[in-house]
């Protein structure tokens, strides 16, 4: 059970950066439509609720300390979410999705994700007692 849960979170956490970086990429092209950003949204709003969802089955697989990891991976997450959210509401008021400030600070929060992500992924390693 264990396995599959964190499984599952780490696919999860990969699809929703994927859906991320794929909609940041959208708004940053000149010649991208507000209904372009729409439809990209939709994937990544999709993408969190099945991360979302297999952050849940890591906390109760536990243990402890796997499930602190994937919290704290899930908010960094958040800080990616937020950044990329920030970006199109802006994007949005101007019509333009190519702002240097907000293509900076989601890139910046991407980076930050990078280490609790690793983090995760070597809690459960231990967990599962994968560790040579």
């Amino acid at each position: 059970m264990r396995r599959q849960a964190y499984t599952d979170f780490i696919s999860a956490g990969k699809q929703l950066s994927s859906a991320q970086w794929k909609l940041a990429d959208i708004m940053w092209d000149k010649d991208s439509s507000p209904s372009e950003w729409q439809d990209r949204f939709i994937v990544v709003h999709d993408a969190w609720a099945v991360f979302s969802t297999a952050a849940a089955a890591v906390a109760v697989a536990g243990p402890d300390s796997v499930a602190e990891s994937a919290e704290t991976f899930r908010t960094a997450m958040l800080n990616v979410e937020r950044a990329v959210m920030t970006w199109l509401n802006k994007a949005r008021d101007v019509g333009n999705g190519h702002l240097h400030e907000y293509e900076q600070a989601f890139k910046a929060a991407m980076r930050e994700k990078r280490q609790p992500d690793r983090d995760f992924q070597a809690a459960a390693r231990s967990a599962l007692q994968t560790e040579a």
